[in-house]
C-alpha cells in the first residue's frame, strides 16, 4: 500500500510533522494540562465540567483541522486527502460547540460504569501509551505525531471523554471522529504508526458503546 501513496509522500509526511511539531511544541504542554484538567473535572462534577470539556474537545478538533490538516499537510504532494478531513475536523469542532455549549446537551461525569472504564483506557491510551509505542516503534516526538497536536491520539481522547458522558448522547457527534478512526488502519499499514491500531479499535469500540447505551435508555423510557 506504500506504493500507492508513493514514497516520496510518505517522506513529505514525516518531514511536515517535524516541520509543524517543532514549530508548535510549546502548545503540547498547554493541551495535557488542559486534558488532566478534564480529568478532574469529569471526576469532580462543577459547573464549568460540561462548558469547559465540550470547548476544550472543540478547539482540539478546529486546530488539528486548521492548522496540520489545512496549513500543513493538505499543501504537500499526496497531501490532497486533508482538505476534505480538515473541513470535517472543523465542522466536528462546530458541532461540539453547538450540542455541548450552546445546546448543554452533553453531560460529562465519570462514574465506576463500564463505559467510564472503557473511556478511561481511551483516555490513558491518548496521553501516555500512543507516546510511549511511537517512541519505541521509531516515531519519538517532536518527529512523530503525540496528543494536543495530532488528531489520531485526540480522536482516542475524544472518544474517551465522550463516554464520561451520562444520559442519551448526540449521534451526529460521533460520525467524523468514527471516520477518522477507521484510517488508523492507514496510519498502521501505510506509515507504520503503529500507535494507530489503538485509534482503531477505540473508535469502533466507543461507537458500538455509545450506541448501545442509547438504546437502553430508549428502552427504558419507551
Amino acid at each position: 500500500m506504500s506504493s500507492f501513496f508513493g514514497e516520496d509522500a510518505i517522506r513529505v509526511f514525516y518531514e511536515t510533522w517535524q516541520r509543524y511539531n517543532h514549530t508548535f511544541w510549546p502548545l503540547v504542554i498547554v493541551t495535557y494540562i488542559c486534558a488532566i484538567a478534564a480529568i478532574v473535572l469529569s471526576i469532580r462534577k462543577t459547573r464549568y465540567t460540561n462548558p469547559f470539556i465540550s470547548a476544550y474537545l472543540a478547539f482540539l478538533w478546529f486546530w488539528s483541522g486548521l492548522v496540520f490538516h489545512l496549513l500543513y499537510l493538505a499543501p504537500t504532494p499526496g497531501g490532497a486527502r486533508s482538505y476534505v478531513s480538515g473541513t470535517l475536523f472543523v465542522i466536528q469542532s462546530i458541532l461540539m460547540l453547538i450540542y455541548g455549549v450552546f445546546r448543554k446537551e452533553l453531560d460529562f461525569k465519570m462514574g465506576m460504569n463500564m463505559y467510564s472504564r472503557v473511556g478511561l483506557m481511551a483516555v490513558v491510551n491518548a496521553l501516555i501509551i500512543y507516546p510511549i509505542i511511537g517512541a519505541r516503534t521509531g516515531h519519538p516526538f517532536p518527529d512523530g505525531p503525540i496528543f494536543g497536536i495530532a488528531p489520531c491520539p485526540m480522536a482516542m481522547f475524544t472518544f474517551g471523554m465522550f463516554l464520561q458522558t451520562q444520559g442519551r448522547f448526540p449521534i451526529k457527534l460521533i460520525i467524523i471522529p468514527l471516520l477518522w478512526s477507521l484510517t488508523g488502519f492507514f496510519a498502521l499499514t501505510v506509515f507504520e504508526l503503529y500507535a494507530s491500531g489503538g485509534q482503531l479499535i477505540i473508535g469502533v469500540m466507543g461507537t458500538l458503546l455509545i450506541l448501545y447505551r442509547n438504546r437502553r435508555l430508549m428502552a427504558q423510557h419507551s
